[in-house]
């Protein structure tokens, strides 16, 4: 017999030994039956109570409430990359960031932030016209904004840092003057601020007061990858902050940095 088929042999025969030896010493098993009253709780059952449905977005009669969510970057993967030439004859090329799973709005004492005359506006234009606003353009990164703007634009905007966004109201789409009247309107009772006034350069079509700058884009007017609609739309951009009681001011190094990256 060769050497390995001995081994075999030798732990087969230890296998089935070990086998019989556990059969024949192992402890039987006891079961007793578990008998409790029909009244014995191992915890007491809090009493059911009713409580109101939750309030779903679906269920929510007339616009859906403008919040900072509807400010969120638009970049995103699937967008094309983008080819340019600059000065010196290069050619560049730019990729688009991944908006929201990629990075935060902008960020100020910790949390995420968008300047909040924007949200109480625009939500007033809804209440107002019991219509919905359709924000075309909130919070952009630096990333994305590159994408949008170069190479013809200048790359310093308000919308970086959470203070500009661009819009229409559904249904309003060729009245952009009564939606800036809306606006107008809201201010005629805040003690803080005068209504915006028409800025008599603008051909009818921009109003200023210390905290806002209000201007109607034409059909065939400024268009861009998140503007291309052949209708009108606004753009409303925070001049003065409240809060802190200064103007606000585009500044790169905030521009840069102001994210939270994931």
């Amino acid at each position: 017999m060769s050497k390995k088929r001995f081994l075999l042999l030798f732990f087969f025969v230890l296998l089935v030994g070990y086998g019989f030896y556990r059969k024949n010493t192992a402890t039987p098993l006891k079961a007793e039956w578990i008998t409790r009253h029909s009244h014995d709780l191992s915890y007491p059952i809090p009493p059911l109570t009713a409580r109101t449905a939750p309030t779903y977005a679906w269920d929510i009669q007339g616009p859906t409430p403008i919040t900072k969510e509807f400010f969120r970057c638009r970049g995103h993967s699937l967008h094309p990359p983008k080819y340019f030439t600059n000065s010196k004859g290069t050619k560049i090329r730019l990729d688009d960031c991944i908006g929201s799973s990629e990075h935060s709005l902008p960020i100020r004492d910790g949390k995420e932030f968008i300047y909040p005359c924007l949200i109480d506006l625009l939500n007033e234009v809804q209440q107002k016209s019991g219509k919905q606003v359709i924000i075309t353009s909130g919070h952009r990164c630096m990333k994305h904004h590159k994408y949008v703007k170069l190479p013809s634009d200048s790359l310093a905007s308000r919308k970086v840092i959470g203070a500009e966004v661009n819009f229409y109201v559904k249904g309003l789409e060729s009245r952009p003057k009564e939606v800036a009247e809306l606006i107008i309107d809201s201010y005629r009772d805040d003690p803080a601020f005068k209504p915006p006034t028409l800025d008599p350069n603008s051909n009818g079509k921009e109003w200023k007061n210390k905290e806002i700058h209000l201007k109607v884009i034409e059909k065939g007017g400024e268009r861009d990858a998140e503007n291309p609609m052949p209708h009108p739309y606004l753009v409303l951009r925070v001049l003065w902050d409240r809060e802190r009681d200064e103007p606000v001011v585009f500044r790169w190094d905030e521009a840069e940095s102001n994210l939270m990256r994931w």
